[in-house]
C-alpha cells in the first residue's frame, strides 16, 4: 500500500486533478485529489522537503536533504533529470509563474535557478545563513527569499546579481510571498506578518503567539493564509497594501505547519504528521483528516533505573516496548525527573505522562529536556523552538512550572547540565551558557558550526556538539574540531555515564563512537537503520547506547 510512513514536510495541488506530497521516509506521492487515493511514487536518497507542480500540471518538482532537485513526470512519474548544484539540504523547489524555470533555495545559504529541461542558469549567493523561503515575482524575472540572517534579498533570475537587499533587525524569517512588483509579506519569528513595499514596511500585524512557519497565498481570491508555532491557522484578506484578520482557528495536532495549499476559496490541504494529507473546510470550520495513519517514526529514547522509554510521532509513550499512554502529538523527548515521567513536543505541552495530565502549555513546540537537581531538590529544564528554556520543579511527586527564560533567538536543539550550567544549544549555532541558581545567560559561543547545530551533550571535559557540518567539537579543555566519519547530517549526540565515549547518530542511519581519551574514533561507522537516527541515549546497566530511529526501532549500540 503506497503511504507515508513518516511526517509530510511538502504538499502541492493542481486544480482538482492531482495532489503531490513529499515526505520525510524519502517518498513523493501522487495521489487522485477526488478520491484521494495514491496514483504514482518516487524517492529521494534521503529526506524529501518540498514539492510543486508546474502550471500545466505535467511536472513536479521536488527537494530534498539529499542536497538535489529532482523532475518528474505527471502522471508517470518518470524521473525526468536530476539538478545538483548545491552543497546542503535543498528546502524548497519552485516553478515560475511562466512555467519555463526552476528555483530551489538551500541550507548551503543559496538559490540556483535551472531551465526546466534541468539545464544550469545561474545561482545566487549573498545570505549569511540559512535560506528558509523564497518566491518569484509574477512576471518570473526575479526571485525573492529570506532566512536566518534577517535579511530580504531582490536577485535577477537571469543573471543570480543581487539586486537590493532589506535589513528587519536580526528577525529570522521563515515564510515570504509576493504580492506585486516590489510589494512583498513576510512572517517572522515573533508571530509578526510584515507587510513591504521596496525597502518600507508599510503594515506590521502580531499574528500569532509563535514563530510564523508558513505563507500560502490563495489563487482563487485575495486570501493568505498564516500558520504559526503555536497552532493556529490565521486567514487574512490582503486589501492592497492592508491585512484584514477574518477567520482564526486552531489547527488539530496532527497538522504539520511547514505546508498547506488552497485547493479552493473555501478548502485549504495540509501536511500532517502521518500517512497522509488533511483538508480544512473553512465554512464549516471542520478538519478532515479522513485515512490519517500516525507515523511510527521515533523521536527519543530514554533509558533510565534500567527501564528503556521512547516515543515520537504517534505521542504514544512506550515503557520496555509496552504501551504508557501518553498526549497523542508529535514527541520530541521524553525524560525522567525523579518520579515523574516528562514528555513534550509539538503542541507545545509539558505531559506528566503517569498521571496522564498536561503541567504546563507553551506558546511554541518544545524539542529537548534535561533533568538536574538544585538543592537536592528535582529539577527540570525544557528546551523550546522560541529559544526559551522552561523551569519545572518536583513538588510531593508532582511537576511544578517555576519560570521561563529567554536565551535564545531561535530553536533550541539541545539541552545539557554540566557543573552548575545549563548548555543549550540553537538551530542559528549559536551556544548558551545559563547559570542554574539565577538563570542568567553568562556566556554564549556564535557561529559554533558552520551548519545548523542539532544536538549537544556533557561529557567528561565539557560539552560537545554536532552539526549538519559534519563535525563533532568538544567545547572542554582542550576545545576540538573533530571532522565525523559520518555522510549524512548528524542528527543526536550522547555520552557515557562517565564522558569518555561521545556516540553520534546520522540520518543517513548510521552511529560512530569517539572515544575521548584516546582521542579517535572507535572502530569501524555502525549502519545500524536503513532510515535516520533520531536520538541516543547510554543504557547504563548494560553499559550500551540505545538509538532510536525513524524506522520505529531501538537500536543496540555496543562499545566494542
Amino acid at each position: 500500500m503506497i503511504q507515508h510512513q513518516a511526517p509530510i514536510s511538502g504538499l502541492s495541488l493542481f486544480e482538482q486533478q492531482y495532489i503531490a506530497t513529499a515526505g520525510y521516509d524519502n517518498q513523493i506521492i501522487l495521489w487522485n485529489a477526488q478520491t484521494r487515493q495514491p496514483l504514482q511514487r518516487g524517492w529521494h536518497d534521503h529526506l524529501a522537503n518540498y514539492c510543486d507542480f508546474s502550471p500545466d500540471g505535467s511536472l513536479l518538482v521536488t527537494a530534498s536533504s539529499d542536497g538535489s532537485t529532482r523532475l518528474w513526470s505527471v502522471p508517470e512519474f518518470k524521473l525526468q533529470c536530476v539538478m545538483t548544484s548545491h552543497s546542503d539540504d535543498v528546502m524548497q523547489a519552485k516553478f515560475s509563474p511562466d512555467g519555463e524555470k526552476i528555483a530551489s533555495c538551500s541550507y548551503d545559504s543559496s538559490l540556483s535557478v535551472h531551465h526546466k529541461d534541468g539545464s544550469f542558469i545561474c545561482k545566487m549567493q549573498g545570505h549569511s545563513g540559512l535560506v528558509e523561503s523564497f518566491d518569484w515575482t509574477a512576471d518570473s524575472l526575479q526571485l525573492l527569499s529570506c532566512g536566518t540572517d534577517g535579511t530580504i534579498r531582490a536577485w535577477d533570475a537571469a543573471t543570480g546579481e543581487c539586486l537590493a537587499i532589506k535589513e528587519t533587525e536580526g528577525h529570522d524569517m521563515d515564510a515570504l510571498v509576493t504580492l506585486s512588483a516590489g510589494v512583498f509579506i513576510v512572517g517572522n519569528n515573533d508571530g509578526e506578518l510584515q507587510v513591504i513595499n521596496g525597502n518600507t514596511v508599510v503594515s506590521t500585524y502580531k499574528g500569532h503567539r509563535s514563530s510564523v512557519k508558513k505563507l500560502v497565498k490563495s489563487k482563487f481570491d485575495n486570501s493568505l493564509l498564516s500558520l504559526g508555532y503555536d497552532g493556529v491557522a490565521v486567514l487574512w484578506s490582503i486589501e492592497g497594501q492592508t491585512l484584514v484578520e477574518w477567520k482564526r482557528s486552531e489547527y488539530p495536532k496532527e497538522i504539520w505547519a511547514r505546508s498547506a495549499e488552497f485547493q479552493r476559496r473555501d478548502k485549504i490541504y495540509f501536511a500532517t504528521f502521518g500517512s497522509t494529507f488533511a483538508i480544512w473546510d473553512i465554512a464549516r470550520n471542520h478538519w478532515d483528516l479522513e485515512g490519517f495513519v500516525p507515523s511510527a517514526s521515533l523521536n527519543s529514547v530514554y533509558a533510565a533505573e534500567g527501564v528503556i522509554y521512547s516515543i515520537g510521532d504517534a505521542g504514544l509513550l512506550k515503557a520496555d516496548g509496552k504501551d504508557m499512554g501518553g498526549p497523542q502529538s508529535l514527541c520530541n523527548f521524553v525524560v525522567k525527573t525523579g518520579p515523574v515521567l516528562v514528555c513534550g513536543g509539538q503542541t507545545g505541552q509539558v505531559f506528566d505522562v503517569l498521571k496522564n495530565r498536561v503541567v504546563y502549555a507553551h506558546h511554541a513546540p518544545l524539542n529537548c529536556g534535561v533533568n538536574f537537581k538544585l538543592d537536592g531538590e528535582q529539577r527540570l529544564a525544557v528546551g523550546s523552538y522560541s529559544g526559551d528554556i522552561i523551569i519545572f520543579k518536583v513538588n510531593d511527586r508532582h511537576l511544578e512550572f517555576v519560570s521561563c527564560h529567554k536565551i535564545h533567538e531561535n530553536a533550541i536543539k539541545g539541552i545539557s547540565l554540566h557543573g552548575n550550567c545549563l548548555y543549550t544549544g540553537c538551530a542559528d549555532g549559536e551556544i548558551g551558557v545559563t547559570d542554574i541558581r539565577s538563570y542568567e545567560v553568562i556566556n554564549k559561543i556564535t557561529h559554533a558550526h558552520e551548519g545548523i547545530l542539532n544536538d549537544l551533550c556533557s561529557y567528561a571535559s565539557g560539552v560537545a556538539t554536532v552539526s549538519r557540518d559534519l563535525t563533532l567539537k568538544l567545547w572542554g579543555e582542550p576545545r576540538a574540531a573533530i571532522p565525523s566519519r559520518h555522510t549524512h547530517s548528524i542528527k543526536c549526540i550522547a555520552s557515557n555515564d562517565d564522558g569518555n565515549f561521545i556516540a553520534t547518530g546520522s540520518y543517513g542511519g548510521t552511529v560512530d563512537i569517539y572515544d575521548c581519551t584516546a582521542r579517535e574514533w572507535l572502530g569501524n561507522v555502525r549502519k545500524v537503520s536503513a532510515a535516520g537516527i533520531s536520538s541516543l541515549t547510554w543504557d547504563d546497566e548494560k553499559q550500551r547506547f540505545l538509538a532510536s530511529s525513524y524506522d520505529g526501532r531501538i537500536y543496540a549500540v555496543e562499545l566494542g
